[in-house]
């Protein structure tokens, strides 16, 4: 009889020591793929926080516009008695009384205070406001209560602000007083007896230009040469 010789065959699989590299493998794709999304995602929050700021702040400086365009040239009484005008503007920020305010209701006055403010990232705009519902403003050092706060923007490396106008109000058809419209680093309508035609404000290189329409019908039609 003849001697019959059965073959084994050997089942292909994968050793121990290749299963183990293949987990080490995985893991660290698994890790590469975990560490980018999480780079991913912070600068993604970082991205869209930047965005919303920028966003805020644009928003915030239209509503500025609204309240600075609708400055209205109030007269108020110095410590003489005199009647002057409630408009201060100096290097660091502005004082007036609008009838467009953010947070008073629309056509009620109140004075409006905008200045800058320093910060840890450099400057920040700042935004007050004081109702003249309650408290009628009569006198030019009247003490207000400024119940509103609003940050417009901050992280500003350099802020300054700016006015241009006539240095002060002509009297009568006397040509020798007539004088021409020019910007100066402060206004006082105290003394001019007038609002400026313009306020510039300047935030790190760039200049936002706001035009007082009510002081209009208080200047002579002369050209503003900035």
């Amino acid at each position: 009889m003849g001697i019959i010789q059965l073959s084994k065959k050997r089942s292909k699989g994968f050793t121990l020591v290749e299963l183990l590299l293949a987990m080490v493998v995985f893991s660290s794709l698994v890790a590469l793929a975990t560490y980018s999304l999480m780079h991913f995602e912070r600068f993604w929050h970082k991205d869209l926080g930047r965005f919303n700021q920028v966003k805020f702040t644009n928003q915030s400086l239209i509503q500025l516009s609204d309240v600075i365009n609708s400055a209205y040239p109030q007269i108020v009484l110095n410590t003489r008695m005199n009647e002057v005008y409630y408009f201060l503007g100096r290097e660091e920020g502005l004082t007036f009384v609008s009838y467009a305010p953010i947070f008073s209701p629309l056509a009620e006055p109140a004075v409006i205070r905008v200045f800058r403010e320093k910060s840890e990232e450099g400057f920040r705009l700042v935004y007050e406001e004081a109702p003249l519902k309650a408290q009628p403003l009569i006198y030019l050092e009247q003490e207000l209560n400024f119940v509103h706060r609003l940050v417009l923007a901050n992280g500003i490396a350099a802020l300054s602000f700016k006015y241009c106008g006539l240095p002060r109000r002509s009297i009568g058809l006397d040509i020798e007083q007539k004088n021409e419209p020019e910007c100066f680093n402060e206004y006082d309508g105290a003394l001019t007896y007038l609002n400026p035609h313009l306020v510039m404000i300047s935030l790190a290189g760039e200049t936002l230009v706001f035009q007082l329409s009510n002081a209009d019908r208080l200047t002579e039609n002369k050209e503003l040469s900035i």
